[in-house]
């Protein structure tokens, strides 16, 4: 008798212990969305801000060192100098650009968040007699850093033009080169 209860406690340990396991690995931290909210407002501020200006250094600069960039009709970029170096020659392209960012959805999960929206870029071209806009959609995911600080870690947009107006965009931005 004494064997059995031996036994039965020792097949017991170990599945208590799995089941804490498992009832810790189904809970999630829980997010502070107030707080998450307020750090993506702050870097969409603080991007636009930079890519107004055409400060490609102030933009990278809210980029992780092994963040990601993906542009429509490039190669992705990566790493925050790479990503400093492509924006200052793309707005070095732009005699003026003027962003407005609408965020449609963000979330988190343990030190990961993203940030879905629209944009709507308008800009004026040194060489093109008239402004030009473009619209698209985005999504930006950031990671939280040792500091606390979320910085953007891949971002991805698309432009929602016609082909037709992409090419004479693009015809207008002599340049780019690799676009």
């Amino acid at each position: 008798m004494k064997l059995t209860k031996v036994a039965l406690v020792l097949t017991l340990i170990p599945c208590l212990g799995l089941i804490a396991c498992a009832q810790q690995a189904g809970q999630q931290e829980t997010v502070d969305m107030e707080a998450l909210i307020a750090a993506m407002a702050d870097i969409e501020a603080a991007w636009k801000q930079a890519y107004e200006r055409g400060d490609a250094a102030a933009l990278a600069s809210l980029y992780a060192e092994d963040a990601i960039y993906l542009a429509p009709y490039m190669d992705a970029i990566r790493g925050r100098s790479a990503i400093e170096a492509r924006v200052a020659e793309t707005v070095g392209m732009m005699s003026e650009r003027r962003i407005t960012i609408a965020r449609a959805d963000a979330g988190a999960a343990g030190d990961l968040a993203y940030g879905i929206g629209t944009y709507v870029l308008e800009m004026r071209m040194p060489n093109a007699p008239e402004p030009m806009s473009d619209n698209g959609k985005y999504i930006t995911i950031a990671k939280l850093g040792a500091d606390g600080s979320w910085q953007i870690y891949a971002h991805i947009w698309n432009t929602s033009l016609a082909e037709a107006d992409v090419v004479q965009m693009l015809s207008a931005m002599s340049g780019m080169g690799n676009m």
